[in-house]
């Protein structure tokens, strides 16, 4: 990036050159590299995937090199760039009126080497939006619909709400039916209900599986069953994986149960025994576990073993334990030795510990990965804390910490604070990362705000998220908020865009409401509006607040003027 320094002495110096010496200023500067560079940076960041067409690469870098340096897009600077880049690969500048979405051209792609993302750069651009001629140069210039849908993503995600629309629309048009299947649900949160619904509409007829699907929820609530049930299979056909079983169940609750197990018969001819496997839970939730047997053992002999564990549990309630344990070998023998778990869980459940334990160590035997864990924790239930903790630790010793962390987690909840800590340093010692944020916890619970942070810095520095917003946190109570925010900064500009909204929040809570809207915008800025909604939700009866929601900001953050 140029210095405001260097960019006005640029700026200056070629307007002030001759001919001969602008294309030496232009090839000195590296300025067509430079701005090709930062153009598919911002392009790949945002969600273009495909081979970037000269076009774009030119407009896009002009556009940005513009904003760079803050001067028009007809500065004679900034088209000398865009000429440049054209010159380098033998093409000349198109009109720039939108043109149909071809296939994509390899024989178009950039020139330039830096097509691979630089993760410096992208950090610092993090919160950095384009300005309007790169938004209107990819709706021009983009040759796929996936790379138009995908950048409008971006754009909607920013709430730079007018160009998300243009960008849907091409997408849209283009073929892709789930942009106009976003568009509509960008128009209903804005609060446009006329012209969501018609793209909905637009969007079914487009092949749209949710919007299908969305249909046919609204035809269900207005009382037109078989208006949705239609629907629901169109969209099934379409490729909605649960519109078979939103068909069973409209069957199953309008007294069809013939009919609820034809549909998901049919799903499971087809592969999917979601529908089947689901109707057979609510005919057991109903007390109808005669017919639920029957219908589990029908996804049975669909190959699908996972139903062993349906019909050990029936068997276990309806007081057949033996033939409960059978199933669950049965399932061990297949490989499956989470059925044996599930039964042995549903004893402790049951305070059967004495009957729980042999069925964990069944488990363990067939290579169940929670067998440590679950024996330590029985173990600790039976009152023989040594037991358990020779088990822990023996898992640790061999690679698997968690053990430790769930018995310190039981300790420390039985106000066993020592015995807690001295196992959560185990487990964290060992890599866990998790054991170290509830040992943070713990202290900070006890007071020793020292102690949490210090471990919370450890879970945070071995790749906990989670870890990065409890610091966060701490700092901003502790009355440190410049490094609560430089925490939330350092994650959103490695991808993380959670923490700063929680800091927004918390902020406003606290009686601090133009800190809140600054970090909010911020994390709009970064892709992550959830901070911004929320204050809107607040500050309902604000008209600003209201406008910002219908018609979204301008690249440069101001609020849009209303556009539709």
């Amino acid at each position: 990036m140029f210095s405001s320094a260097e960019q006005q002495r640029i700026i200056a110096e070629y307007e002030n050159a001759s001919r001969e010496e602008k294309d030496s200023i232009l090839r000195r500067e590296g300025l067509a590299q430079h701005a090709a560079l930062i153009a598919t940076l911002d392009l790949r960041r945002l969600g273009h995937s495909s081979p970037i067409p000269i076009a774009l690469l030119a407009d896009t870098a002009a556009a940005l090199l513009a904003d760079e340096f803050q001067v028009g897009d007809d500065h004679q600077l900034i088209k000398a760039v865009s000429g440049a880049i054209y010159e380098h690969a033998d093409q000349q500048p198109d009109s720039h009126s939108p043109a149909p979405v071809p296939a994509p051209s390899t024989s178009t792609t950039s020139y330039h080497p830096g097509d691979r993302p630089d993760e410096n750069i992208l950090r610092t651009r993090c919160y950095y939006v384009p300005p309007a001629g790169f938004w209107e140069a990819v709706s021009r210039h983009a040759q796929t619909a996936e790379d138009l849908h995908a950048i409008g993503r971006s754009a909607a995600s920013r709430l730079r709400l007018r160009h998300a629309d243009q960008l849907y629309r091409r997408a849209g048009n283009a073929g892709r039916a789930e942009a106009w299947w976003d568009l509509a649900r960008l128009r209903e949160e804005a609060g446009d209900l006329d012209g969501a619904k018609n793209l909905y509409l637009q969007a079914a007829t487009a092949g749209s599986p949710q919007a299908l699907s969305h249909l046919a929820e609204l035809r269900e609530k207005a009382g037109d069953v078989d208006g949705a049930k239609n629907l629901y299979l169109q969209a099934a056909d379409a490729g909605d994986e649960d519109a078979l079983w939103e068909v069973t169940r409209l069957h199953e609750e309008t007294g069809d149960p013939d009919g609820a197990e034809q549909v998901a018969q049919r799903a499971a001819d087809s592969g999917d025994v979601g529908p089947l496997s689901s109707l057979a839970w609510m005919r057991e939730s109903a007390g109808d576990d005669e017919n639920a047997e029957r219908l589990y053992r029908r996804v049975l002999d669909t190959g699908h073993t996972y139903a062993l564990w349906d019909l050990a549990r029936l068997r276990e309630k309806a007081g057949d334990r033996a033939g409960a344990e059978q199933l669950a070998r049965q399932a061990l023998r297949s490989g499956n030795s989470a059925v044996m778990r599930e039964l042995a869980i549903f004893r402790e459940d049951a305070s059967d510990l004495d009957g729980a334990e042999p069925l964990y160590r069944q488990a363990g035997d067939a290579g169940d990965p929670y067998t440590s864990f679950d024996l330590s924790r029985i173990r600790e239930k039976a009152g023989d804390p040594d037991g358990a903790e020779t088990i822990a630790r023996q898992a640790t010793e061999s690679g698997d910490s968690d053990p430790s962390w769930h018995l310190a987690r039981m300790r420390e909840l039985a106000d066993n604070y020592a015995s807690a800590k001295e196992l959560y340093l185990l487990a964290g010692n060992a890599g866990n990362s998790e054991a170290m944020r509830s040992l943070a916890w713990m202290l900070e619970k006890q007071g020793d705000l020292a102690g949490a942070e210090q471990y919370n810095r450890q879970a945070k520095d071995a790749g906990n998220l989670d870890a990065i917003w409890d610091l966060a946190r701490l700092r901003e109570e502790a009355g440190d908020p410049d490094e609560a925010e430089n925490i939330a900064r350092q994650a959103a500009e490695s991808g993380d865009t959670s923490i700063l909204w929680p800091l927004a929040t918390l902020r406003e809570e606290r009686g601090d409401p133009d800190d809140a809207e600054r970090l909010a915008f911020l994390a709009t800025d970064a892709g992550d509006t959830r901070a911004l909604r929320e204050l809107a939700e607040i500050r309902h009866k604000d008209p600003r607040w209201e406008k910002l929601l219908q018609f979204g900001l301008d690249p440069d953050g101001r609020l849009s003027d209303p556009w539709w």
